[in-house]
């Protein structure tokens, strides 16, 4: 991809799995998937990442996936490559929302991987606002799919790189309409 926009006002979704979980195991024999707790307070629900706060009770569950990433992949070969540095990125407190504490560890780990993408934050470069995002035409089924076609449009995207999940709420009638391929 040329580029990665980070829309940190999105809301957060309780209802939705794709907000709600973080999936970081998967047991491969039995086809099991481990998936964390819940990292939010339902009191957020429809809440803009950028106005949820982080508190001790996030870092208090943050620890928790610190300890099953250790417990589980401690002995894998690169293991000691990430771990220290990334246990220190997943504990700063100087993040205060959690749209910034998300940024940080996505550009974290593309440093670490290489990954020379450019990033982009929408609520940093005026790419969208809360305004924009609450005034959604009737047209659209879901705020999700317009604040996506919305940014793509403004940065004349040809391509969107939806992610696993993308088909459960993005509605890809909106992105042909306005020549938008779905990867």
């Amino acid at each position: 991809a040329d580029l990665f926009v980070v829309n940190d006002y999105s809301p957060l979704n309780i209802e939705n799995i794709t907000h709600r979980r973080s999936t970081i195991l998967k047991n491969y024999r039995n086809n099991e998937t481990i998936v964390l707790v819940e990292l939010v307070n339902r009191k957020y629900d429809g809440v803009p990442f950028t106005k949820i706060p982080l508190n001790k009770e996030f870092y208090e569950r943050i620890e928790k996936i610190i300890r099953t990433i250790h417990g589980t992949y401690a002995r894998s070969k690169n293991y000691n490559y990430l771990s220290e540095q990334l246990y220190y990125e997943m504990r700063r407190t100087d993040l205060k929302t959690l749209a910034l504490y998300n940024t940080n560890l996505l550009t974290f780990l593309m440093r670490k991987l290489n990954i020379k993408t450019k990033v982009i934050v929408a609520s940093e470069c005026e790419l969208l606002s809360e305004d924009i995002l609450y005034k959604v035409p009737s047209d659209y089924s879901n705020r999700g799919t317009y604040s996506t076609v919305y940014i793509c449009k403004k940065l004349s995207a040809d391509f969107y790189i939806s992610g696993e999940n993308g088909h459960r709420f993005l509605d890809s009638d909106k992105f042909s309409e306005n020549n938008i391929k779905i990867i």
